[in-house]
């Protein structure tokens, strides 16, 4: 009997991650991670606090090349690391960080034009290190002014694709560890947008949920909030037809990001409000009535009416700075109509990223950088409660991996702060005096400061949106550094004074407080800078919180603690012994009542009633 043996070929596909993995759309409590792979798979993201403990999961088995997962129920401001698996498949291990509370500072960058599928082959292959660049600033953010990937030539979905991941895998240094928000800018424009559909095969980069109003596409306007500062991307560009549903987007966006507590409102686009390769140098002083139609006063009202500070974009491949308002120019009584304009909106070009081909006019701009064809130009914005420092870095590539680095512009968005706040009794009034501001840190100038008042010290935490001090009086000179409360009430108790400088704005932007001081007619009580005793400590833990927190005194305290909203509603209160014991809060008003997630204050005082210490509480869930 002859036997047949038939050798059935095993063919064994060996999967790989081509793309990724990156973050993206980091809030509070989770981020988001996408990566490809070159085949169909399953999909998993595993995380925690260290390399050695990703305890926490999230999978789909469904098999897909494009993959989308998001870590939740996380802490704020704090260190995660990640893998994705994808069938048996592991990447490295990588981290990335939360967003920041609203009373947080934190450091966001801008750069544009990156035009990935051509500029940074050119002039980055060799060395990638604009990834590095942008990796070492530390930034918690990262936003692409547009004319990202750049698709001209291209014929097909396809080319589109590849071209994308060409741009993908050269920033993947950055998008590992930190968010990138990427805009739309004229070369990426297309019905086949690269960005369209998370549910899609085709890439995607990973942005907010869409909050668009009909018509308009994923990528093409979202907003999102970090820290104190709202951020709203748009696609308008200064040839297209006014949109009243545009505008009436942004205004509903920008309202409901006041209501919510945001302090600033920053807007980028690839196009600026004034386009100037169409308004030639020697027509910057006047005013162009055939190019600025009507629908520019209902845009700048729109920004206007809504207290933008920054508006922010690309597309000229050139850095300026202009500060834009109606009476900049001649001619604008009939273009911008009469309207009563607040503010002074700064208009920032960012500059070319990768190249500078740009022809900038040096006798109004004073900016010729950028005639090295291996340069980096970006934007690093630090903000810190109501102020935003700002630079422009220019980084030249000298050869051998070596990049000098050159600081073109520096500024501060809103007034510094004003010095050595000091107080005296006279005659039971207060009679406050500090150092004064100078004018030239600020691009809009000092108009004068602003006092303020309150019964309880919130010195720990005065430059929160915790702090509750009352506005008692203005000084309407930035020359004038001395105010005098004529009724503070002393017999009342303590009172505590900060003040502020504002600026020539209408709407008087205002920069953060300076040092708190104390003022009292108590016999023998210090009046002046406030000291809060060495050897008094206040702590909470865990901070955030989800069933219980301990908060611990120190042993020399004596007094009551009380918890508030942010409402200034009296939520709970403790006595305190001098004996140092714990007091565990377990989220509760009462035995049948827990309040809402969100964030409390925890106040300290005295036997004497004098609020001594302040400490934020976060409750999670």
């Amino acid at each position: 009997m002859i036997k047949i043996l038939f050798f059935i070929p095993v063919i064994s596909f060996c999967l790989s991650i081509s793309q990724g993995p990156q973050v993206g759309n980091n809030n509070q409590s989770s981020f988001t991670v996408g990566w490809q792979t070159d085949s169909l798979s399953d999909s998993k993201l595993k995380w925690g606090l260290s390399p050695t403990s990703l305890i926490d999961s999230v999978s789909s088995n469904e098999q897909r090349t494009w993959h989308v997962l998001i870590a939740e129920n996380l802490l704020p401001n704090t260190r995660y690391y990640y893998q994705v698996v994808s069938n048996s498949i592991t990447s490295l291990c990588y981290f990335t960080k939360t967003a920041v509370n609203q009373d947080t500072p934190f450091r966001f960058g801008l750069i544009t034009d990156t035009h990935g599928g051509y500029l940074l082959r050119q002039s980055w292959e060799r060395t990638r290190g604009h990834c590095q660049i942008l990796l070492n600033d530390s930034a918690d953010l990262w936003l692409n002014a547009g004319d990202v990937v750049a698709y001209d030539g291209c014929v097909n979905l396809e080319e589109r694709f590849q071209r994308t991941l060409i741009y993908k895998n050269r920033m993947d240094s950055i998008e590992h560890y930190i968010p990138m928000y990427e805009l739309f800018g004229n070369h990426d424009g297309g019905a086949d947008r690269i960005w369209a559909n998370t549910d899609s095969s085709t890439y995607c980069f990973i942005l907010p949920e869409d909050n668009t109003y009909d018509g308009m596409g994923k990528g093409s306007c979202y907003s999102f909030d970090y820290g104190a500062a709202h951020f709203q991307i748009i696609r308008y560009t200064t040839y297209s037809a006014y949109d009243p549903l545009l505008m009436k987007w942004m205004a509903d966006d920008f309202q409901a990001a006041k209501a919510r507590g945001q302090l600033h409102n920053l807007v980028f686009n690839h196009w600026g409000i004034m386009d100037w390769w169409t308004l030639p140098s020697e027509n910057l002083p006047h005013w162009k009535p055939g190019y600025w139609e009507n629908q520019r006063s209902e845009f700048y009202h729109v920004l206007d009416t809504n207290d933008v500070e920054l508006f922010m974009h690309g597309h000229t491949h050139y850095y300026s700075r202009t500060k834009i308002n109606p009476q900049l120019f001649d001619g604008f009584d009939t273009v911008w109509n009469n309207e009563n304009f607040q503010n002074d909106i700064w208009n920032i070009s960012a500059g070319r990223f990768g190249e500078g081909a740009g022809y900038p006019d040096t006798a109004d701009w004073d900016m010729a950088y950028y005639n090295n064809s291996l340069t980096v130009l970006f934007m690093q914005f630090n903000v810190d409660f109501r102020q935003i420092m700002i630079k422009a870095i220019n980084i030249q590539y000298s050869g051998t991996d070596v990049w000098n680095e050159v600081v073109i512009d520096s500024f501060k968005l809103r007034p510094d702060i004003p010095g050595n706040l000091e107080a005296q009794v006279v005659s039971n009034k207060v009679v406050l005096t500090w150092g004064q501001v100078e004018n030239g840190i600020t691009l809009n100038g000092v108009a004068g400061y602003h006092i303020y008042r309150s019964d309880v010290s919130y010195e720990s935490i005065r430059n929160t949106p915790q702090s509750f001090y009352t506005k008692i009086g203005s000084v309407t000179s930035a020359d004038s550094t001395s105010f005098t409360d004529i009724d503070p009430r002393l017999s009342e108790g303590d009172k505590y004074y900060v003040v502020s400088a504002y600026d020539t704005n209408k709407g008087k932007r205002e920069g953060n407080y300076s040092n708190e001081v104390l003022a009292s007619n108590v016999v023998g009580k210090a009046t002046g800078l406030l000291n809060i005793p060495a050897n008094l400590s206040l702590h909470v833990f865990p901070n955030p919180f989800n069933h219980s927190t301990t908060i611990r005194l120190s042993k020399n305290s004596e007094g009551s603690l009380f918890i508030y909203d942010l409402k200034g509603n009296l939520i709970k209160r403790f006595s305190v012994k001098n004996n140092g014991s714990d007091i565990v809060w377990d989220g509760r008003i009462s035995l049948s009542r827990r309040v809402v997630p969100g964030i409390y204050l925890i106040k300290y005082s005295d036997k004497n009633n004098r609020t001594i210490l302040t400490q934020r509480l976060c409750l999670l869930h």
